[in-house]
C-alpha cells in the first residue's frame, strides 16, 4: 500500500459524509477502499505512471448483491490524482462517482427483490400443482411430477425460469399416459380450451 493512503482516504471521506468511510483492503488486488451504503464500496488502488501516483476508484457490490449486477450495468469508475488536495478529490468524487455508486446498489437491490418476488411466486405455483397432484415439490424445485415413467400416467409441470422471469408467467406439462388416459386428458383439455375461448381473458402480465 502506498505511504499514507489510509489518512488521506480518511480525509476524502470526511468531505463524503456519512456512511462513507475509508478501510483497509476488503479483497485481492485493491490497496484500500472507501465503504458506503449497505451492500457495496468502492475499491481504491495506487497506479504509478510518469506523471505520478494515481488513484483508480472503482464501484464494487458486496457477496450478496455481485449476482444481481442488472445486464448491461457497468460498474462505475474514476480516475484521480494522489497529488490533489483530499478536500478537491472528495468533491470530485461526491460528483462524478457516487450518485452511479447509489444507482449501482439501488439498481441491484431492486433486481434482487424483484427476483426473490419471482421465486416467492414460482414456489406457490409449484406448490399448488403439487397439490393437484396429491405430492409436495421438493424445496428449490422448479417441476414437480405425479406418477412414474412406465405407470399409466406419468405427468410432470415445470416453471419455466427465464420466461417466468420475463413476467410471462408459464408452466410447461411432459404428459406420458396410456391410450384411454391420454383421451381422458385430451378431453379435459379440449373442454378447458373451449372454455377460455368462450371467455377471453387479458394477456397475462404477471401480476
Amino acid at each position: 500500500m502506498s505511504n499514507n493512503l489510509m489518512p488521506y482516504l480518511r480525509a476524502v471521506a470526511d468531505v463524503l459524509g456519512e456512511p462513507w468511510r475509508a478501510a483497509t483492503s476488503r479483497c485481492v488486488g485493491e490497496d484500500a477502499a472507501l465503504v458506503g451504503p449497505d451492500g457495496g464500496w468502492i475499491s481504491v488502488t495506487v497506479s504509478s505512471n510518469g506523471s505520478g501516483e494515481r488513484l483508480v476508484l472503482e464501484a464494487w457490490l458486496d457477496s450478496e448483491l455481485s449476482p444481481h449486477l442488472p445486464t448491461g450495468m457497468v460498474r462505475p469508475s474514476v480516475t484521480v490524482a494522489r497529488a490533489r488536495p483530499t478536500a478537491a478529490v472528495g468533491k470530485d468524487l461526491a460528483r462524478r462517482l457516487i450518485p452511479d455508486v447509489v444507482e449501482l446498489i439501488d439498481a441491484a437491490r431492486d433486481l434482487a427483490r424483484r427476483r426473490a418476488c419471482d421465486a416467492a411466486d414460482l414456489s406457490n405455483v409449484l406448490a399448488a400443482i403439487g397439490a393437484g397432484f396429491g405430492t409436495t415439490p421438493e424445496a428449490g424445485a422448479n417441476t414437480v411430477s405425479v406418477g412414474a415413467y412406465g405407470q399409466p400416467l406419468f405427468a410432470t409441470a415445470q416453471v419455466l425460469q427465464p420466461v417466468w422471469r420475463s413476467r410471462q408467467r408459464r408452466v410447461r406439462f411432459s404428459i406420458d399416459a396410456t391410450v384411454e388416459n391420454a383421451l381422458a386428458l385430451a378431453a379435459l383439455v379440449g373442454e378447458r380450451a373451449a372454455a377460455d375461448r368462450a371467455t377471453p381473458v387479458a394477456p397475462d402480465s404477471g401480476r
